[in-house]
């Protein structure tokens, strides 16, 4: 009876222990029981602290850390931007956000739509919104509730006047 060996080829993954994505290094990982790489896990978790990425499991102590399953020619763990925690209004409300930048989005003051998403505000860009209905601004809170009270009060203005 003979017993045939079958090997598995070592996965790739990204090493490195910076978080620049051009500090990364593509290698084969050496263990070939290896079947995951890790890499810090920005894009969920604002203000992470973990750095770094390789070939395994994250170990049980590290927070922010998380995996995929590799394989041979391509690595699963690519670069993720660090994000930060920040706040943005949508509606009456502050709502957590995260991002690479602090930004929100809100309609613009001469704004007369009735898009809810639009006018309620909220994180990020304005995605698919018109530049015309949306406008951005930069930093924690930045589109307040006073904001939204001044294109109210235009809008309202606007209705009175055409009654």
């Amino acid at each position: 009876c003979a017993v045939i060996a079958l090997s598995s080829a070592a996965i790739t993954c990204f090493n490195g222990t910076e978080n620049a994505e051009d500090k990364l290094k593509k290698i084969n990982c050496t263990d070939t029981t290896v079947t995951k790489c890790y890499f810090p896990d920005n894009k969920n978790i604002g203000d992470n602290k973990f750095e770094g990425y390789g070939c395994g499991e994250c170990s049980k102590s590290a927070t922010g850390c998380a995996t995929c399953t590799g394989d041979a020619k391509t690595p699963c763990n690519n670069f993720e931007p660090k994000t930060t925690k920040y706040k943005c209004h949508k509606g009456n409300k502050t709502v957590e956000c995260v991002g690479e930048k602090k930004i929100c989005f809100m309609a613009r003051k001469n704004y007369t739509g009735n898009d809810d998403t639009l006018s309620k505000g909220g994180c990020g860009d304005c995605g698919s919104f018109s530049s015309s209905n949306c406008t951005t601004c930069e930093g924690d809170s930045c589109n307040s509730a006073a904001v939204f009270f001044s294109s109210l009060v235009t809008i309202f203005a606007v209705f009175y006047w055409l009654s």
